[in-house]
């Protein structure tokens, strides 16, 4: 009995050692089957849907440390800041705050070097087609229409968003129904002039191609993806096509502008990956350094995620209470006023019915004096004309 499984055992042992080979090899193939340009495409397309498409998020990220590596224009002038981005329907909601705390002054201010920093959030909140900004630090807020370009300061908390490779600017103004290329007009540059994803990937799909072999980043093996002398991106489509690693330059065939490492991805969602740390390397301006620095990192900054929540945002998030004292410009309405009493909403009064009844204002005005010129013309005239004719 022993003999005959001893020749079973052998048989079994032959077979498998025959098989392995073709085992392997259609394992490899399977498992180092790179993925299209259109697979990609698709897979970043479906990330930024589904999170941007999302009933509410809010993310809070911030920015730890900034190192600055080669001397440049800009050395000393990232400061630690963090930035809330929150999203529920069409309303919005970002702050910035700066985290570095200096020394006081004589007068209780922050101070970093010779620079006066607030420690009080800057807010922008905008709904109802309109924007409130609210600088805490100061006595003073302002409403505006959201078309009237006065959002620009909104668009400058994106950072996390940038570096993820969305363009959360064309969601924000695409939310209000407005042209984003009509508005971008109005907006700083260096927030929407970015080669977003998967935007300029699908422009410019026939100048990408997929190496042959995957590389490591952080120890997790990526398809290698590359505009050459513009853009590279390190895929993981192990975890929902995350870009861990991307560099991308001023312009084909310029030198490098930004590098950037997304680290620690999580599934927030399902099917939906995060990183919660990122590290970005700056490289010199091609507009305002020397060219003997272009090329070189000037500065690298380390970001972590604080909070994410997802379909969970607290409606407080959303309203605002001015405190007593505070004055409002309220440009959409035309009109300025103190808070006096505590829980005065800045979005209070339908805007639209608000608008009608000061244009019915204004023509009744106008109207009113076009009347007043018209009779005293006819009287000036009557009047001549009795004159006349006593004469």
């Amino acid at each position: 009995m022993e003999q005959v499984y001893y020749i079973t055992d052998m048989r079994t042992m032959f077979f498998s050692l025959l098989i392995m080979p073709f085992s392997a090899l259609m394992g490899m193939t399977k498992a180092e089957s790179a993925p299209t340009i259109n697979d990609i495409l698709d897979s970043l397309k479906a990330s930024e849907s589904r999170f941007f498409q999302l009933d509410s998020f809010l993310v809070h990220c911030e920015r730890k440390k900034s190192e600055d590596i080669t001397l440049s224009r800009y050395s000393g002038g990232y400061l630690n800041v963090a930035f809330v981005v929150a999203k529920s329907g069409n309303r919005w909601s970002t702050s910035k705050t700066f985290t570095e705390i200096g020394q006081k002054s004589v007068d209780g201010l922050n101070m970093i070097g010779q620079v006066w920093v607030p420690l009080e959030p800057h807010v922008i909140l905008l709904k109802n087609h309109l924007s409130l900004e609210w600088r805490q630090f100061s006595e003073h807020a302002s409403v505006d229409h959201f078309e009237d370009g006065h959002t620009k300061n909104a668009h400058s908390r994106f950072d996390y968003f940038r570096q993820v490779g969305w363009n959360a600017s064309r969601h924000l103004v695409e939310s209000e129904n407005k042209n984003y290329d009509t508005v971008r007009k109005t907006l700083f540059e260096d927030d929407i002039d970015h080669p977003f994803l998967p935007e300029f990937l699908e422009k410019n799909k026939g100048k990408y191609t997929v190496h042959p072999t995957q590389e490591e980043v952080d120890g997790f093996p990526c398809w290698v993806v590359e505009y050459p002398g513009m853009d590279k991106l390190w895929i993981d489509t192990e975890h929902g096509y995350a870009v861990r690693k991307r560099i991308y330059h001023w312009d084909p065939g310029k030198p490098r502008k930004f590098s950037i490492l997304n680290q620690e991805w999580k599934e927030v969602s399902p099917d939906l990956w995060l990183p919660h740390k990122q590290i970005v390397d700056k490289y010199a301006s091609i507009v305002a350094e020397d060219s003997k620095i272009w090329d070189q990192v000037t500065t690298r900054m380390h970001y972590e995620i604080n909070e994410i929540l997802i379909n969970n945002v607290p409606e407080d998030v959303f309203d605002i209470t001015l405190p007593v004292g505070i004055q409002v410009t309220d440009n959409a309405r035309k009109t300025q006023y103190t808070v006096w009493e505590e829980g005065t909403d800045p979005f209070a009064g339908p805007i639209a019915e608000g608008l009608k009844a000061n244009r019915y204002v204004m023509f009744r005005a106008i109207t009113i004096i076009i009347g007043s010129i018209l009779i005293f013309i006819a009287v000036w005239r009557i009047l001549s004309r009795m004159e006349k004719r006593r004469k």
